[in-house]
């Protein structure tokens, strides 16, 4: 299935390859502003029907936010096709890849490895000697497709950081509408309003419903299926289509010279996405003593592929809902041991705690609870303090006086508890479990309940975790070691 998620995945790159060529005829007949509003208004009305259900004013504000930057990508890129090749557009496009950890670095203070450094080189160099060595020199839509790069690389570094527990369909209507709603306020002052003539029609088509929403489901089809570094190799993969096409539909031709920068290009991409994820040997010869080890060294695993289920239903009479430690200390700013992702995760759990309370599912809430000298502390800094304010569940996810509330002072929900006395009084054998922290307490808690044969349900995305890694393992270690079912809330249907 792996090989069939791949290239469903490299169809996507096609796709946004052979988009290239088509717009540039396109905005030929027919204004850039007006083109892209038209294209994305498209793409947010496609969306819409599965979409809207899932959106809260917290996710349009997100989406808006992080549209912004898609939007000024697009209009760099698309301007930048009245001036430029579909080849050159492509390959400088694709360094979106390079760019994305320099915003991370820049705006969020992550660190770029040598790798990226080494990137960037190529890359600058390669544009150089692919604009440069053309019979025109650099042009300027070499320069605004650079500044695309720079936007989307931008855009994908916002994602990452704020888009983790949004429904993603939701997340990316917000994005569609948003961007939609930028370019048609713009459009009127910078070009005549008129209706798409028919040439136009089928690039706005091809862009709007395929290139833009119809690929998006692919892609978050693929990717809860397939690693994410997987992902990232495969749409390395758009700027050479986007070559392909434009030498084999546009008809651009490049000098050895600046076939060399386009391979440069390549490379920085592959640098950035390929060698990273590369297996590394490790010597088969076992260090005599601890003071000839060599320092720890960071590298790439791939967690193995489990199933994400599209649909799960539970019947509500036989099923609780869990909710582990969502408490101030591990969500929320000022809190002792804050996990990234875990208040974006507080409108998901929302949604489930409505779920569950409407259709009568019992609900239950953990609460890790410490205090004075407690040997946890001697793993983490102290959290928790048994009645302070990091100690409590957060406000907007406050249970009911007649839903349980499970103090534990280990990662383990059943450890030292009375939670299976309870749930096997209400005679409960389907739990759903949500929270933080995935590979901890989630996961303790997920595992002690199969160990008693509870069919456990997780909904990733009401789920979070200190690192990517940690939820991912986790997740797959619930569905492969314990025969749980990995989720999206959304997905969940309470049933009889």
């Amino acid at each position: 299935m792996r090989i069939l998620y791949s290239l469903l995945l490299v169809g996507v790159t096609v796709v946004w390859g052979w988009t290239f060529v088509v717009v540039q005829d396109a905005i030929a007949l027919y204004g850039v502003l007006g083109f892209l509003a038209v294209r994305f208004a498209l793409a947010a009305a496609a969306l819409a029907p599965y979409s809207v259900r899932k959106v809260s004013l917290r996710t349009l504000g997100v989406g808006a936010g992080i549209g912004l930057a898609l939007a000024l990508g697009y209009l760099f890129q698309t301007t930048g096709l009245l001036f430029t090749s579909p080849t050159n557009s492509g390959l400088i496009t694709g360094l979106f890849v390079v760019f994305a950890p320099l915003a991370d670095r820049l705006f969020f203070g992550l660190r770029s490895s040598r790798l990226v450094l080494v990137a960037v080189a190529l890359s600058v160099l390669g544009m150089v000697l692919l604009a440069g060595s053309g019979p025109d020199g650099v042009n300027l839509g070499d320069l605004l497709t650079l500044l695309c790069a720079v936007a989307l690389g931008l855009h994908i570094a916002l994602l990452s950081r704020y888009a983790a527990g949004y429904d993603a369909s939701g997340l990316a209507f917000a994005q569609m509408l948003s961007v939609a709603l930028i370019f048609g306020v713009f459009w009127p002052f910078f070009e005549p309003v008129v209706f798409p003539p028919r040439e136009v029609w089928l690039a706005l088509v091809a862009t709007g419903l395929v290139a833009s929403a119809g690929a998006f489901w692919v892609q978050t089809f693929v990717q809860q299926r397939i690693p994410a570094a997987r992902t990232a190799v495969i749409l390395t993969m758009e700027p050479v289509f986007a070559a392909l096409f434009g030498y084999w539909l546009a008809g651009d031709r490049l000098i050895a010279l600046q076939v060399f920068g386009a391979t440069l290009i390549l490379s920085a991409l592959l640098v950035c996405e390929v060698l990273p994820v590369l297996p590394i040997k490790r010597s088969k010869k076992v260090e005599k003593s601890t003071k000839e080890r060599r320092p720890a060294v960071m590298r790439s695993v791939e967690v193995p592929e489990y199933e994400v289920h599209g649909e799960v239903r539970v019947d509500p009479a036989r099923t609780a809902l869990v909710v582990v430690d969502m408490q101030n200390d591990f969500v929320k700013e000022g809190g002792s041991l804050v996990v990234p992702d875990a208040e974006a995760t507080i409108p998901i759990i929302k949604a489930l705690l409505d779920l569950a309370r409407e259709s009568g599912m019992k609900v239950i809430f953990t609460q890790d609870t410490h205090n004075e000298g407690d040997p946890e502390w001697e793993i983490w800094p102290e959290h928790v303090w048994e009645g302070s304010w990091g100690w409590e569940i957060v406000n907007e996810l406050e249970p009911r006086e007649d839903e349980l509330v499970i103090r534990k002072v280990r990662y383990d929900a059943f450890y030292g508890t009375h939670l299976d006395h309870f749930l096997r009084l209400w005679r409960v054998d389907n739990l759903i479990i949500c929270g933080t922290v995935a590979n901890i307490c989630v996961h303790y808690t997920a595992a002690s309940a199969a160990l008693r044969w509870f069919d456990v349900v997780i909904p990733k995305d009401a789920t979070s975790a200190l690192d990517p890694f940690d939820l991912e393992s986790s997740l797959r270690q619930t569905s492969f070691l314990f025969n749980g079912k990995i989720t999206q809330s959304a997905a969940i249907k309470a049933t009889v």
